[in-house]
């Protein structure tokens, strides 16, 4: 299997001066982990093998194989051995050892290996390095100023996008994208879809495209509707500092409202997500599919997004910010697992009964009697009753 992968790779790129091998490291404490856990619980089963080698059959239950770290990491290995044994110039990155340590990236040329310190960082993915790799490739080795990059993954199309005004000044000519498989695979341009784009929304569309879901953070609206609440000019502030303020989590939260508004007809002035959860509630009379309370979007989902974007839009720069700790910003150390906080403050106890008084508004008693729940508990009506002609009301 691996060598017709080489050979496949050798005949679709045959003058190719340079190739990059780029694997993913499974590593403990990985922001990953709780994602990666939610995957195995999906297939349910694991399939560990005691080695694989080229004369491993390929097991028939595939999903249940890749729920196995250790099986990824001794399929890398294998590849990885394949690989140093062609002849040409080729670089690999990511690989862990036996003892789950990640090993340094090193180019491989004539039977030589060289390590590569420019290329030096502990970013897991596969699709984060991606990004250094090619800018070291454009600082180190002449003439290379076309790349392809071979990956199925949204994630490395928008971090190609960001990353293509510093591609340019440092002197790349065309960046190409595969896109679909088999009969259907063809390349994507992403040098001109940056020209036409225009660099302030490349570099905007990776902040809309982290905060509305990716393998980190849970999904909110869509992708479209990410566009259509134009980034480039709600997301000025967000992620532009070196410390995270309230102005730019208000800015956030008011772009993910517009992010969830996004079919709605009318234009209510709505902020934040407390406002739409009532919107939400007198529209449909239901707790199902409320939107997030404002306290978990704020204390968990925008602050993970944060520290997210500082990375991502740092990968040129490795280590700049490490020291950020992933526990000051959404997530909690769990059995050797960083797990996302658990910031739940759905409504204050104190609310949490309400009354339907006077539905058809005829009636002056207004919420004013001990018929009315709320004022037989002593409390005031919020905006979560749907009594009419309250009285029972803070004025």
């Amino acid at each position: 299997m691996v060598e017709q992968l080489l050979e496949r790779l050798d005949n679709m790129f045959p003058s190719v001066a340079i190739t990059h091998f780029i694997f993913d490291s499974y590593v403990d404490f990985s922001l990953k982990c709780n994602e990666r856990t939610s995957r195995a619980n999906k297939v349910k089963g694991v399939i560990h093998l005691a080695k694989i080698n080229s004369n491993t059959p390929v097991p028939e239950q595939m999903k249940k194989f890749w729920n196995s770290s250790r099986n990824k990491v001794m399929l890398q290995e294998l590849v990885g051995s394949f690989i140093s044994q062609i002849d040409k110039s080729v670089v690999l990155s990511g690989t862990v050892n036996g003892d789950g340590v990640m090993t340094p990236a090193r180019q491989i040329m004539a039977g030589q290996e060289l390590l590569l310190p420019e290329l030096a960082c502990n970013h897991e993915e596969a699709d984060w390095r991606i990004i250094p790799h090619i800018h070291w490739n454009l600082r180190y080795q002449r003439g290379s100023r076309k790349f392809v990059v071979i990956s199925k993954d949204t994630d490395v199309f928008v971090y190609l996008l960001f990353y293509m005004g510093d591609f340019r000044n440092s002197g790349l000519e065309e960046l190409w994208m595969t896109v679909g498989s088999g009969d259907k695979k063809t390349y994507l341009p992403i040098h001109r879809l940056a020209e036409k784009m225009g660099p302030r929304l490349c570099r905007a569309i990776l902040k809309a495209h982290i905060g509305t879901g990716c393998d980190y953070l849970s999904k909110v609206g869509t992708k479209k509707a990410a566009l259509l609440a134009k980034p480039e000019f709600t997301l000025t502030s967000f992620g532009e500092t070196a410390t995270l303020d309230e102005h730019q989590i208000n800015e956030a939260e008011n772009y993910l409202v517009r992010v969830f508004r996004s079919r709605s007809k009318t234009q209510d002035d709505i902020e934040d997500f407390d406002e739409l959860r009532v919107l939400s509630w007198r529209a449909n009379n239901t707790v199902i599919n409320l939107p997030p309370t404002s306290h978990s979007i704020r204390e968990g989902h925008i602050r993970r997004w944060w520290f997210l974007y500082k990375h991502l839009s740092s990968l040129l720069n490795p280590g700049e910010f490490d020291f950020l700790d992933p526990t000051d910003y959404g997530w909690d150390r769990v059995d050797q697992e960083l797990v996302p906080k658990k910031c739940l403050n759905i409504v204050p106890d104190e609310y949490m009964t309400t009354c339907g008084c006077n539905k058809s508004g005829s009636n002056d008693a207004g919420c004013n009697t001990n018929r009315c729940k709320c004022k037989k508990q002593g409390t005031l009506c919020t905006d979560y009753c749907k009594c009419k002609n309250c009285k029972n009301l803070l004025i």
